[in-house]
């Protein structure tokens, strides 16, 4: 055999042996695509044992069923309890219940809130079940016995958050989602309670009381209507700032809303240090407050001021023993 057969014979084994490799691997791939089993791939199953971990066949494709802490669970996934699925609209993700609330250890504010608790009940019950925030004054004549007290929860207990919703005068004249001042004013308090990271304080607080106050007048009754729409505006603020409903996740059963009109008025020194405290502010009254707050205008404005809000004080900490608030209506939903 001459060199040039050689040649001839090394080129014809070297195709035939890649022919063969390609030939045993397109045999291996047609193999694997029709004999083993359908769930590797596509996706199809006959049964869970053909499933990734985490997955269950279901109608013949595997499906996960529930999400894992952190992620994603619109659409893809349920989580499951005790785990609940949170965050901004297409950003839900699978969160954690927080942790429970270190038991309080102040004595003088367990007591408090048992008091403010029973007052709360008892106003539940004249007002048929309704919120709150519908009670007479009359109702609330026994509250003021403790009021003096729930400043000094302000002011001293450190187991709790304080911000002070602040309104201009005469805001809100009532209950109407439709008024121009709340359509306008609205928006700019959710966006601060979102700010001031209030949507946490609710889900992780206790216990919530929020008094209502209005300057006095000659006609008690239009300050009571006045501290009333005040403590609804400020719901509304707070439904507005959650992802969910104030219904859902036991938040609405953790507030206890007092108007408390014009009854006792508080001065400034009543807050003690303003450092602690937040506040949500009217756009027109923002730089007033701010002037106020240096020192570098009347004090007699911050008093009016005080004494037209609604001061939101949520408890960190867990009484000792386990004691449900009685539960009001379910609010209405928001609109829009």
């Amino acid at each position: 055999m001459n060199e040039r057969e050689q040649e001839a014979l090394g080129r014809h084994l070297i195709l035939s042996l890649m022919t063969a490799v390609l030939m045993t691997g397109l045999l291996i791939f047609v193999l694997k695509l029709f004999y083993t089993p359908v769930s590797a791939h596509a996706g199809q199953c006959k049964s869970s044992g053909e499933c990734k971990a985490g997955e269950e066949c279901v109608e013949g494709l595997c499906e996960r069923l529930y999400c894992s802490v952190g992620e994603p669970c619109t659409m893809s996934c349920d989580c499951p309890e005790p785990n609940t699925c949170a965050g901004e609209p297409g950003k839900e993700r699978c969160t954690p219940p927080p942790p429970p609330a270190p038991t309080c250890t102040e004595p003088q504010t367990a007591e408090l809130i048992r008091q403010l608790r029973a007052v709360h009940a008892d106003c539940l019950k004249k007002t048929g079940g309704k919120d709150a925030a519908s009670c007479e004054p009359k109702d609330l004549e026994h509250f003021y016995r403790a009021h003096r007290d729930a400043e000094r929860l302000f002011k001293e207990s450190k187991s709790g958050v304080l911000v002070v919703f602040m309104f201009p005068t005469g805001k809100p004249e009532e209950r109407d989602r439709q008024k121009p001042w709340v359509k306008e004013a609205l928006p700019a308090y959710i966006e601060q309670v979102r700010a001031l990271g209030l949507v946490t304080t609710l889900r992780e607080a206790s216990s919530v009381v929020m008094l209502a106050r209005a300057t006095p007048s000659k006609d008690q009754n239009a300050d009571a209507k006045y501290a009333s729409s005040r403590l609804w505006f400020a719901m509304e603020a707070l439904g507005g700032a959650l992802d969910s409903s104030l219904n859902d996740a036991g938040i609405l059963a953790k507030i206890m809303q007092f108007p408390v009109g014009s009854s006792q008025l508080l001065e400034a020194k009543d807050l003690g240090d303003y450092t602690r405290v937040r506040w949500v502010v009217a756009p027109e009254d923002k730089k007033k407050l701010e002037r106020a707050l240096k020192g570098s205008t009347d004090k007699t404005w911050l008093k009016d001021a005080l004494n037209r809000s609604v001061f939101f004080f949520g408890l960190s900490c867990a009484l000792p023993e386990a004691e449900a608030l009685p539960e009001a209506e379910a609010l209405p939903e928001r609109e829009g």
